[in-house]
């Protein structure tokens, strides 16, 4: 009997070592390493500092952290443009624009990468997409204005260039690229027409009359 009452204060010890034990393996590690946001902030800083190099590494580690950090993707963009890696860059402003297709600064940069690479019908899209954002930046305006003189628009060439000089009045390839737009397509307002020149297509002397359908 005493044997027996020994015992049990041992099984009682054994037992709560054990209970013990079992607590201690449900114990979860926290994470340990920057958040994503982290990441960011670190990369601004690096970019504003103009090191690209440290600042898209930075952008890199947020995004595979959180894949819908348009910010993140946006800034990854304009650092790969500062490194004049137009491939990674337009592809950083792509998945922003996947998760924001109104994120206005992706747009303007991605009209503007286009713009520079000569691809000139996606400058186009991107650009008007950023105007009708309400983009306040004279760049995307002149640009526009610049592509459609090469469509000779002349309508929207002057609007698109009198917006960039009234968002920048000292803006002086925006002033110089209107005034060759007004002389080359006389002001942007549509001249009176003239009466309609009676074409002879029979001999009358001296020589014979051009018919248009011969051209």
């Amino acid at each position: 009997m005493r044997t027996r009452n020994m015992l049990l204060p041992l099984m009682m010890l054994a037992l709560l070592s054990l209970v013990a034990c079992k607590q201690q393996t449900v114990v979860v590690q926290q994470p340990v390493g920057p958040t994503p946001m982290e990441y960011f902030n670190t990369g601004l800083s690096y970019y504003n500092n103009g090191q690209y190099v440290p600042a898209a590494e930075q952008f890199e580690f947020a995004v595979s952290l959180m894949p819908g950090m348009v910010d993140a993707h946006y800034y990854r963009g304009m650092c790969y443009m500062q490194l004049n890696q137009i491939l990674r860059a337009e592809e950083a402003f792509k998945m922003a624009l996947r998760y924001n297709p109104n994120h206005l600064l992706t747009r303007e940069a991605l009209g503007l990468l286009y713009f520079n690479s000569g691809n000139y019908l996606a400058a186009k899209a991107e650009l008007e997409a950023a105007r009708a954002l309400n983009s306040v930046s004279p760049v995307v305006y002149y640009c526009l204005g610049r592509l459609y003189m090469q469509e000779r628009n002349c309508k929207e060439a002057i609007l698109a260039f009198d917006k960039a000089l009234r968002l920048n009045p000292g803006y002086a390839e925006a002033s110089a690229e209107l005034a060759r737009a007004k002389a080359m397509c006389g002001g942007g307002v549509k001249k009176p027409s003239q009466p309609p020149v009676r074409e002879e297509k029979s001999f009358k002397g001296g020589a014979k009359a051009l018919d248009p359908s011969e051209f």
